[in-house]
């Protein structure tokens, strides 16, 4: 993504990349930081536990709901998390503002539509620190995908739900009508929206 960063903080299972028009401005509730920490470690240890050779285990189903109600089983290659092939680590791209508020008072660097329309996406809702973005473009194959969107709908610490059209319909199937939210061309999802409970 042209303009973005790596910022400092983060840990060893995730990480912070700033945005073109964001810097490095990660703030949140206490206990959606609490969570962040506990999906990026369970990502990790999970994909520890779904290597081929570990199979079967429950951990290691995705359930989508996009078009239909499935288990998909999540299988990683028998090198995952070695030396030659590290974990993957969860990137966080979006979260508040320290003062909360509106994040995006203006319209997105790409915009190629209206690009006069004020306090609209992609970041007009996170406010509250409750809100996350995850990327998914680094995780390569989508069983990485469908792994972290897995982990962050089982955390119980702090119950998530995933936007609509940020990671939740469309994260292994485009969706046509998700194209102007997601930025993509293909209606696929470049990210994961999460809004925590707390």
């Amino acid at each position: 993504m042209p303009g973005s960063a790596v910022c400092p903080g983060g840990g060893g299972t995730f990480s912070f990349e700033a945005q073109s028009n964001h810097g490095c401005l990660f703030y949140g509730t206490s206990a959606t930081k609490a969570a962040i920490i506990d999906i990026a470690n369970e990502f990790s240890q999970r994909q520890i536990d779904c290597r081929a050779p570990h199979l079967p285990s429950t951990n290691c189903n995705s359930t989508l709901d996009f078009p239909s109600v499935s288990q998909i089983p999540v299988v990683l290659p028998p090198n995952s998390c070695s030396v030659a092939n590290p974990c993957k680590t969860m990137i966080i791209t979006a979260m508040s503002l320290p003062w909360g508020g509106l994040n995006d008072i203006g319209p997105s660097s790409t915009c190629n539509a209206n690009c006069n329309v004020l306090w609209q996406t992609p970041h007009a809702s996170h406010n509250n620190g409750k809100e996350v973005d995850v990327k998914v473009g680094n995780l390569g194959v989508i069983t990485y995908k469908l792994l972290l969107r897995q982990v962050i709908l089982d955390n119980k610490a702090n119950p998530a739900h995933l936007a609509h059209c940020e990671g939740d319909i469309n994260l292994i199937t485009p969706v046509h009508s998700c194209i102007p939210i997601t930025h993509n061309a293909n209606g696929l999802a470049t990210h994961i929206h999460i809004f925590f409970t707390n």
